[in-house]
């Protein structure tokens, strides 16, 4: 939606709403009034976005014809939740046909720093729901009541170890058997895809 796509674009360049507003010469209320999604821009508005954006106008207003699967991208993931129950969605993110014919998938926004640079908090992951991995495997996953994030997990004797990209910050950790059972240690997928939220998507 037109509406989205303007905040996203906006929040990329670091742009306040009335410092956007400046640059193609409408006030803030009318920037706030786009994003809230009450009012439009007019023609002459509509290109200068385009410009200052480097987009096109299907672009802008996702006028492309759709041939893939919306997800619902979640804010929070409960434990004991099924992911169709849950309510807390932050707008949509699409696959293709064949990916979504691979397996079930589900989108969730990003909520630390574990992958950063690379993605930050606000990016959105494409999971593959699965509890199988591979060594290796970049998963989702979740400790106890924490909110999940993304580790990349290998099996050792007596337990896991689970690394983050980010290691300056997150340390390599350690699961026992024990552990695994007792916090719990919740694998809710594979990480199929990270994507800069509703820009580009880049493989993992």
């Amino acid at each position: 939606m037109f509406k989205d796509r303007l905040f996203y674009l906006r929040k990329q360049k670091k742009l306040s709403q009335d410092e956007l507003g400046q640059l193609i010469g409408v006030s803030q209320q009318a920037v706030a009034k786009w994003e809230g999604g009450s009012a439009f821009p007019n023609q002459q508005s509509m290109e200068q976005l385009c410009d200052f954006f480097g987009v096109t106008m299907d672009f802008l207003f996702d006028n492309s014809p759709s041939r893939g699967t919306k997800l619902p991208v979640l804010n929070t993931i409960i434990p004991g939740v099924p992911m169709e129950n849950l309510l807390d969605i932050d707008g949509y993110e699409e696959i293709s046909e064949s990916m979504a014919e691979s397996g079930t998938y589900f989108a969730v926004k990003i909520n630390d720093h574990a992958i950063a640079p690379r993605i930050l908090p606000g990016d959105i992951a494409i999971v593959q729901s699965q509890e199988s991995y591979t060594d290796g495997d970049f998963c989702l996953v979740q400790i106890g009541g924490n909110p999940p994030s993304i580790r990349q997990l290998y099996q050792k004797t007596g337990g896991l170890i689970l690394i983050a990209l980010n290691s300056v910050c997150f340390p390599p950790q350690f699961l026992t058997t024990e552990d695994i059972h007792s916090l719990p240690l919740r694998i809710l997928g594979i990480v199929r895809e990270l994507r800069i939220r509703q820009l580009t998507g880049s493989d993992i």
